[in-house]
């Protein structure tokens, strides 16, 4: 039995919509550079399709190629055509966090009175289709991939919890080998969600509490080199743009001060600023 999704059959892997040899191949790659703090993000793609009546209408024009791509969290959708069988897709700065699916297809381009398949199973029947413009070709594989930029980096390995033994206006680090906990007194912690629940307040926690969490964590990370085994560890210090503020075992806390300010300072200074000039 053919798993029949649409009414004419559709070039798909794992579909046996067509029986013969044919099929479509896609690779992609999702690379991502980061230059003076700012992030790029492209999708390196190559396609075969493996269809005689298929290769017959994109090199006539009838179908297209795309590459197709959806990303849930921001609900960004975007779509290239093809140019050539390999291909590299630059995504827009900052359009892209979370997951994001990639996809080629090969769609008909105008209505197409007269589809013939070849290969075709015969749950078909051996009748001619007639495809409306956009209907689907052939699909590749969906390609997945997570995008996690500077900042959600830094916030997964940061824990906020409330602590009864605490006072209430104070907070206080703790270092274990999954996390960065940030204890807080009752108080606090209510001050805390107030703040990261208001969109115009949140910007404010990165030069304080946040920024206290980093500096104590890489302190400790300084003058213990068993932290440095810590998953948190390794990649905080991956994050960190001075690499040769490890080389040492002695702690300078106004260059580490510095270090974290310049490290959250686009997601806090620069985002309040951001947001005041454009009011």
């Amino acid at each position: 039995m053919s798993n029949k999704v649409f009414f004419h059959p559709v070039l798909r892997s794992q579909s046996k919509d067509y029986i013969d040899d044919s099929n479509v191949f896609s690779e992609v790659d999702c690379k991502v550079q980061n230059v003076k703090n700012v992030s790029s993000l492209s999708l390196v793609c190559n396609f075969k399709v493996v269809n005689q009546k298929i290769q017959l209408l994109c090199r006539s024009g009838e179908a297209a190629v795309f590459l197709v791509a959806y990303c849930s969290d921001t609900l960004k959708r975007f779509s290239w055509p093809f140019l050539n069988d390999f291909q590299v897709f630059d995504l827009p700065s900052g359009s892209v966090i979370g997951s994001l699916e990639a996809q080629v297809v090969i769609v008909a381009v105008d209505s197409l009175n007269v589809f013939v398949p070849s290969g075709a199973n015969e749950e078909f029947g051996s009748g001619e289709f007639r495809l409306r413009p956009g209907a689907p070709l052939a699909l590749g594989e969906i390609h997945s991939f997570e995008i996690s930029t500077k900042k959600k980096r830094l916030l997964n390995i940061m824990r906020v919890q409330k602590s009864s033994d605490l006072h209430p206006d104070i907070y206080d680090f703790v270092l274990s080998s999954t996390s960065i906990t940030i204890l807080m007194g009752e108080r606090m912690f209510r001050y805390f969600n107030l703040m990261k629940s208001d969109s115009s307040f949140k910007p404010h926690l990165f030069p304080s509490i946040y920024k206290d969490a980093l500096v104590e964590a890489i302190r400790q990370i300084i003058e213990d080199d068993s932290i440095r085994e810590y998953s948190w560890a390794q990649k905080l210090m991956t994050l960190v743009d001075d690499d040769g503020i490890f080389q040492t075992s002695k702690v300078d806390l106004q260059r580490l001060n510095q270090l974290v300010s310049k490290l959250l300072a686009e997601k806090g200074i620069g985002k309040v600023l951001s947001d005041v000039s454009k009011n």
